[in-house]
């Protein structure tokens, strides 16, 4: 019996579930000719996923130093120009490619209209992009700088509304995207609501206890996050209730 993983398998668990899950969402609704500039690329996850499904000529830009070097370690052998850029003033003319990405960008701006309008210039045919879909900002106080600290810097809550209130010119389509978890996955959960005894149930589950750790945008240091555990009540609740993580906003600037 052959166990070896072909080099998408790889790719894919190196990605994670649900980035993955999103990922092939979104991979439907782009164009599979021509060129691609992802706009927040980070660490290089998304174009490294299309390089290995398409032949087009991709690109990325991220506005942290620190992402591009992982992501220069992530492409090696991929022949991807990246660049250290702010995406509310992107260094191209208009309609320079022929399709931008953003996943996952504008949750994170303070004035994400201007960064979108920066998107839609310079693309000639399409833009797609994914946010947390009405995700209410969770914040606290850092314990190192005292300043509000918003959870994965997520600052922003986006619905359909959001998007139609702006006059963009082409036609815009939005797509719900839902986790699709195992169905073991599911089963547990279930569990924990049928239990009469919650706390026993809870205990005979392992979970990682290990307080997860992120950056602060104002000290730039690590700090644990103790309102993690409210991120995992929210993605446990549409779990189970089958309810849209992600909103895809696909827009057709040809028409």
């Amino acid at each position: 019996m052959n166990n070896k993983k072909s080099k998408n398998e790889i790719i894919e668990e190196s990605i994670g579930k649900r980035k993955l899950n999103r990922f092939k969402s979104t991979f439907s609704h782009i164009l599979k000719k021509g060129d691609l500039l992802d706009v927040g690329c980070g660490k290089g996850d998304w174009l490294k996923f299309l390089s290995e499904r398409t032949k087009l000529s991709l690109m990325g830009v991220d506005a942290s130093q620190i992402n591009l070097n992982k992501a220069n370690k992530n492409l090696i052998g991929k022949n991807i120009p990246i660049k250290i850029t702010n995406a509310m003033n992107l260094p191209f003319p208009d309609n320079r490619f022929g399709q931008v990405t953003a996943l996952e960008v504008l949750e994170h701006m303070p004035q994400w209209k201007i960064g979108l309008g920066e998107i839609i210039r310079v693309a000639s045919k399409k833009v797609v992009i994914t946010v947390p879909y009405n995700e209410k900002p969770i914040c606290e106080i850092c314990p190192n700088c005292k300043s509000i600290s918003y959870l994965e810097g997520h600052i922003n809550r986006f619905t359909d509304k959001d998007f139609k209130s702006i006059d963009i010119k082409g036609k815009i389509t939005f797509h719900k995207i839902k986790y699709t978890s195992s169905f073991n996955y599911q089963i547990k959960w279930r569990g924990l609501l049928r239990s009469s005894n919650k706390i026993s149930y809870l205990k005979n589950i392992k979970i990682n206890t290990k307080i997860p750790k992120t950056v602060c945008p104002s000290c730039h240091k690590g700090a644990p996050y103790k309102k993690y555990a409210k991120r995992f009540i929210r993605r446990l609740i549409r779990t189970l209730t089958n309810s849209p993580e992600y909103l895809l906003v696909s827009i057709d600037l040809t028409d």
